[in-house]
């Protein structure tokens, strides 16, 4: 803490002044927090697990893969670069003659058109593609389809390429692009190099401004449409979506239907680009496919490809240093195997009884029965060939690539069950929940189905209510980046962190009173303190963290999430509460006297919850940055006559 801090005028300062004195941003991260912090202890007990594992050669099980990978990617930096491997992939992905370098193509062409362009490259070219619980039809899975990310360097920054900002990332991602077409094509002379980049640049710009940005995405019945492939097919008929769908899910053996059931999420993206699609160069579109598989894939196989990434990097996010490889091959083992590090984890760190206590706590705290069930665990990864020491690491990742996206398929032919979803990897630091799974909210009945329920009068005033705080944080301009808060896309966040909070105070002292009949709850040594004042001090304390220039501007420009001391200060001077704990007179700045709230400030509440579910508004939970109570009124978010008063 820095108690020398008024606690009325800056209460993120005086609660987290000590801790960022304390701490500094390691030179291989763009930020640290409390909770990086415990990200890297996870990290730090991971890395002992998997690099005394042994290389087992032969009949190996799932475990021994994991094993192998890990120690593979370790190897990476000290190995000859790969670009066998790299060609591989391409050949498989239908892009054996990228780059093409003029507007002729060689013998033996895909064809000359955008829909040839796609039919043979993929789905993965322009869509974003996944297989979930279908949000109406909770019994099964359905294909979901979406506009495409643009997380490489940011879809702001692509589509306005030449800003101040934009232009240092611009030149350094131009950079990628270049040494990508290097590893394939190394003979292709510079000035024919940069005029395929620029070529690239400007199509993914355009690409870019079809999609919608992240604050028009937030109401999920808004974005949703249920159609099918027949549909699709007849509204889109520059895009051979049903051959692309097709062509995806044989690689599972599953043959779809016209009537095939198809979740949309982007439906102006796809009208758009159905048009865009008639106005532009075939050999474009092919290179810019060439393109999203060189970035995907190409770090494993290139060190020249590895350093242009990381310089693209720390333009973006302040980086000094590249991370350690081992941090990187623990992060990659478990992302791509979480199952099997779960476990690996949960062997070496839980014992019967601890699952035993959580069991008690509620369903899905702890760790699925089927994580040691072995025969269930080869079946997850049963399309992972046995892996030799001599298999390089692209190829490893590329195989694991491949089971991941046919296990996916495959659920759609299959029931939805909810003991055999598990919605988070065992293995990590997060709050997370299953969106369709909460059974709560403006747009989900007490199912979980997706359903507009609410009455238009209640969505009436819950958008008045929900309206100040759009205006609140929009109104905030950051003085470290002269950026002003996204109000819209930050809305969701905050008004679970506003209405988190409240719950979690109101909870607090209902606890004090009616079982503990008020008792003093100061602790030793911090008698200074009420018990009141340190349930706030201990909320602040949760969100402290430090962030580079570089990374808290992209932050603002992408994260659903306000930067932590908006997360803390804005909800608490929006709270009567805290400003009569802390004795804040009425003009300090955490005493606001024109104050945001969804719920009346004090209860009594006729249902339980008065705080908005992200789900409602569509938003995932971001591990960057996440407030104290904000998950804590995902439980409790009902809001519903409570929304209208």
């Amino acid at each position: 803490m820095n108690t020398s801090v008024d606690p009325c005028t800056d209460f993120y300062a005086y609660a987290c002044g000590g801790w960022m004195a304390k701490h500094k941003i390691p030179e291989s991260q763009s930020m640290t927090s409390s909770f990086s912090l415990l990200d890297d202890e996870l990290r730090e007990t991971l890395r002992g697990i998997l690099g005394n594992m042994s290389i087992v050669r032969e009949h190996q099980n799932v475990t021994d893969k994991a094993a192998i990978v890990y120690n593979a990617c370790l190897a990476v930096p000290d190995l000859e670069d790969r670009p066998d491997v790299m060609l591989a992939i391409m050949n498989a992905s239908g892009l054996a003659q990228w780059p093409i370098t003029g507007p002729r193509r060689e013998k033996n062409s895909i064809g000359t058109t955008t829909e040839d362009v796609l039919k043979q490259t993929g789905i993965a070219t322009l869509f974003a593609l996944g297989v979930s619980r279908d949000l109406r039809k909770l019994s099964s899975y359905a294909i979901q389809l979406d506009q495409p990310d643009f997380s490489a360097v940011g879809r702001n920054e692509i589509i306005n390429q030449t800003t101040d900002y934009s232009k240092p990332i611009i030149d350094a991602y131009k950079n990628v692009i270049i040494v990508a077409m290097k590893i394939i094509k190394p003979n292709l002379l510079e000035d024919e190099l940069h005029k395929l980049a620029n070529r690239l640049l400007a199509f993914e710009g355009k690409l870019a401004n079809l999609t919608a940005p992240p604050e028009e995405r937030r109401d999920a019945l808004r974005i949703y449409r249920r159609t099918t492939i027949d549909e699709l097919k007849r509204n889109f008929t520059n895009i051979p979506i049903g051959d692309l769908l097709q062509k995806k899910f044989r690689l599972a053996d599953i043959t779809l239907a016209l009537n095939e059931t198809v979740e949309l999420f982007a439906l102006e993206y796809y009208r758009k680009l159905n048009t865009f699609l008639s106005t532009i160069h075939a050999n474009t579109l092919f290179n810019y496919a060439g393109l999203r598989r060189m970035l995907q894939w190409a770090e494993a196989v290139s060190k020249d490809f590895r350093k242009a990434s990381f310089e693209l990097r720390a333009v973006k996010e302040g980086l000094h240093v590249q991370r350690p490889r081992w941090q990187v091959c623990v992060d990659e083992v478990n992302d791509d195997m979480p199952e099997i590090v779960g476990k690996l984890y949960v062997q070496s760190k839980f014992s019967p009884e601890a699952k035993h206590e959580l069991a008690q706590m509620a369903t899905k705290i702890g760790y699925p029965d089927w994580l040691f069930n072995d025969t269930y665990m080869e079946e997850l990864y049963k399309f992972v060939p046995q892996l030799s020491v001599n298999t390089s690491y692209g190829e490893m990742m590329y195989a694991l690539s491949d089971n991941h996206w046919k296990q996916e398929m495959l659920k759609l032919r299959k029931p939805y069950s909810k003991d055999t979803e598990w919605p988070v990897s065992l293995a990590v630091v997060n709050a997370f929940y299953n969106p369709n799974g909460n059974e709560m909210g403006s747009q989900f009945d007490t199912n979980g189905a997706l359903k507009e329920w609410w009455t238009n009068d209640t969505r009436t005033k819950f958008t008045e209510k929900a309206k100040c705080f759009e205006e609140e944080y929009g109104n905030i301009t950051d003085v470290e980046t002269n950026m002003t808060l996204n109000g819209k896309n930050t809305l969701g966040e905050n008004i679970a962190d506003n209405g988190g909070l409240h719950l979690a105070f109101e909870a607090y002292k209902r606890l004090l009173q009616v079982e503990y009949k008020n008792v003093d709850t100061r602790l030793k040594d911090l008698e200074e303190f009420s018990g009141e004042q340190l349930f706030f001090i201990a909320n602040a304390m949760i969100m402290c963290s430090l962030s580079r220039p570089e990374s808290l501007k992209e932050q603002i420009q992408y994260d659903p999430h306000s930067p932590s001391q908006y997360g803390i200060n804005v909800p608490l001077s929006n709270l009567p509460a805290f400003s009569d704990t802390f004795n804040c007179s009425a003009n300090s700045a955490m005493n606001r006297q024109h104050r945001c709230a969804i719920c009346p400030m004090g209860g009594p509440y006729p249902v339980v919850g008065c705080a908005m579910s992200r789900r409602v508004l569509g938003q995932p939970i971001s591990k960057r940055q996440r407030g104290p109570f904000g998950e804590a009124s995902l439980l409790l978010g009902h809001l519903i006559d409570s929304a209208s008063r």
